[in-house]
């Protein structure tokens, strides 16, 4: 799923962001990457970054953005064209560094993700390790209470970036 943005005066559109991942027979979806593109202005604000302008251009939104934005349509597309009829998803807050790993947990506790377990570097995680490709914090989420807990913020989004008359 992309995330893209054509703004006033661009002749072509932008990714925003992209996640991808797959769902199995299980009924359970495996979200493999969400992530926001530099240009968005998440990783990146300096103004000597060359592509500062087209940050000035996307849309502003509150403390989640356009991750929330696309999760939720994550969401919405596992619960109406997932073939296996998913109910739940799960992902692994990587742990590339602490820092970053409990900014993860963090910001995935606050989206609704409960925590299944830890994914360590002992054999007893040895089949998560192969199906996740690293160590973190296995998480978890019902789709649908997800996205009935996050479409008014989503409407919201909306309202607050709909042009004036």
């Amino acid at each position: 799923l992309e995330l893209l943005w054509c703004g006033p005066g661009d002749a072509q559109s932008s990714i925003l962001g992209y996640s991808n991942g797959f769902t199995q027979p299980t009924g359970v979806a495996h979200l493999e990457s969400i992530q926001i593109r530099r240009f968005s202005g998440y990783w990146q604000r300096s103004r000597l970054n060359p592509e500062a302008d087209r940050y000035a251009k996307v849309p502003k939104f509150d403390k989640y953005g356009l991750g929330l934005l696309l999760s939720v349509g994550v969401a919405c597309w596992i619960l109406e064209e997932c073939p296996f009829s998913s109910q739940r998803a799960e992902l692994l807050a990587i742990m590339d560094s602490p820092k970053q790993h409990a900014t993860l947990v963090r910001y995935y506790r606050r989206l609704g993700f409960s925590t299944l377990r830890e994914v360590g570097d002992g054999f007893g995680s040895f089949g998560d390790q192969i199906l996740w490709g690293g160590v973190g914090t296995l998480m978890s989420i019902d789709v649908d209470t997800f996205r009935r807990r996050w479409s008014t913020a989503i409407r919201g989004l909306g309202a607050a970036n709909a042009p004036s008359p």
